[in-house]
């Protein structure tokens, strides 16, 4: 069982992390300035600018997710227990990724 003291070290890092997600994000949803008579090559880097940019949303908002149910877990008082097995997840997996949710063993393939 995990003690209070390393849940609140866990919630504080949870919600620093929450709000570093959150201001990339709203770097990522910040309007792009408009060109001035671009080229080709210039829409293509944009096009491929944009995708990479879909991209790193779409990675941020996954993983705010993940660290909002961690936060829930954590005020459910089930913060630390394998959502797959119901086992302990071991704390030096919780200090590596504060937001895992199953337990290492559940996450290797095969």
């Amino acid at each position: 069982m995990l003690d209070q003291a390393f849940i609140q070290r866990i919630k504080d890092r949870l919600l620093e992390e929450k709000k570093s997600v959150a201001i990339k994000l709203a770097e990522l949803n910040k309007p792009e300035a408009a060109m001035d008579n671009p080229d080709e090559e210039d829409l293509a880097v944009d096009a491929a600018e944009d995708i990479i940019e879909e991209s790193s949303r779409a990675a941020y908002r996954q993983l705010l997710d993940r660290i909002e149910a961690a936060l829930n877990r954590i005020n459910q008082g089930t913060y630390g227990v394998c959502i797959t097995t119901g086992k302990a997840i071991p704390r030096a997996h919780l200090e590596r990724e504060p937001w895992a949710e199953e337990c290492p063993v559940v996450m290797k393939p095969g």
